[in-house]
């Protein structure tokens, strides 16, 4: 194997399929979600966790009726 055949080996990456990079944000958006609502809770204290419980209802009924729906 000559040195022009290892670099050529070497720079052909494979990039990961778009259902993989899809979950990877999804995770990252998750994992970026519980960063803030820790220093929601560190800075305003309990009353935070009760706005994003507020703020989830909404979603969860949504959910719930779009699950339904199948």
């Amino acid at each position: 194997m000559t040195m022009t055949d290892t670099a050529a080996s070497a720079a052909s990456t494979h990039a990961a399929p778009a259902s993989t990079r899809g979950a990877n944000l999804i995770l990252a958006l998750v994992a970026l979600a519980v960063v803030v609502l820790a220093l929601a809770v560190k800075t305003f204290g309990v009353v935070a966790l009760t706005m994003v419980a507020l703020a989830a209802v909404p979603v969860v009924f949504f959910f719930l009726i779009a699950v339904s729906q199948l």
